[in-house]
């Protein structure tokens, strides 16, 4: 559920904007990621800095590593929500639950921990191997789509 609903709240800002301002076309993956980047240093603030305002947690920490992947994670997505969104509407659709299935399991992740099952440091390394193999997926599937489409076409 924390997946649908983070990642609708994020999908929602660059939706209205293409909705609003049909020459935003061009910029749609620009503006996803700067509504990523929002939505992610937002969180982040929200969810750590009271810590380390109180000193309870270290600029150099395995929250702050976490912190750190899950801004890159929210950029990631908005750009990917941009790309998609270029695309067509049912194209969107299916990054947004594709998104949504994997924010949410990664969420969900740290009930390994809590459980003793895994260690926390192999947790925050999965959750940034998960986000960069991500990155890697977003920058493969926009820069592709460039390529194809500014490849002039041969005639013979």
């Amino acid at each position: 559920m924390t997946g649908l609903v983070q990642e609708l709240i994020k999908t929602l800002p660059i939706l209205l904007l293409f909705l609003l301002l049909k020459q935003t076309r061009p910029l749609l993956v620009v503006l996803g990621i700067f509504c990523g980047a929002g939505y992610g240093l937002y969180e982040s603030g929200a969810l750590t800095g009271a810590a380390y305002q109180a000193g309870a947690m270290k600029l150099i920490s395995w929250g702050t590593f976490e912190r750190t992947f899950s801004i890159l994670f929210h950029i990631t997505s908005g750009a990917l929500y941009g790309w998609a969104l270029r695309q067509s509407i049912p194209k969107l659709v299916w990054i947004y639950i594709a998104l949504s299935a994997l924010h949410t399991f990664t969420t969900y992740m740290i009930i390994f921990v809590q459980r003793k099952i895994i260690d926390l440091a192999l947790y925050e390394l999965l959750i940034a191997i998960i986000y960069l193999i991500l990155l890697l997926i977003a920058y493969l599937l926009i820069s592709g789509s460039r390529l194809l489409k500014s490849t002039p076409s041969r005639k013979h």
